[in-house]
């Protein structure tokens, strides 16, 4: 994981409002404000949340999922969560399709100045 990121794993739920229960805990505990070296700090976080086995049957894929959740949080303004779903996926898909052909065309130098 990066330096700012972190996960937490719950076992098998009933439901994923258990899931969301406990993203809406952190959130809350994350948005405390804490006191170091006598001044006082915030943090603000973007939950993305995959469950096993709908979103994946491994780590890999769940991790993967997870991350797509999270930069839609925060694409939704942050201090959210959001669960994964295909639909985040194509976006995703669509987005780095997007991406890639732009830096294509600028190396071939397809853009026009007007």
């Amino acid at each position: 994981m990066g330096g700012d990121e972190f996960v937490l794993i719950l076992p098998l739920l009933g439901d994923s409002g258990h899931a969301a229960r406990v993203a809406l805990k952190a959130l809350d505990a994350l948005t405390q404000p804490f006191s170091v070296e006598l001044k006082q700090l915030h943090l603000g976080a973007s939950i993305g949340i995959s469950v096993y086995p709908d979103d994946g049957l491994d780590v890999d894929t769940l991790m993967r999922a997870a991350d797509t959740a999270m930069y839609h949080a925060k694409e939704m303004g942050r201090g959210n969560f959001q669960f994964y779903t295909a639909a985040l996926n194509q976006v995703v898909q669509q987005r780095l399709a997007v991406g890639k052909r732009l830096r294509q065309a600028l190396a071939q130098d397809e853009f026009i100045l007007h």
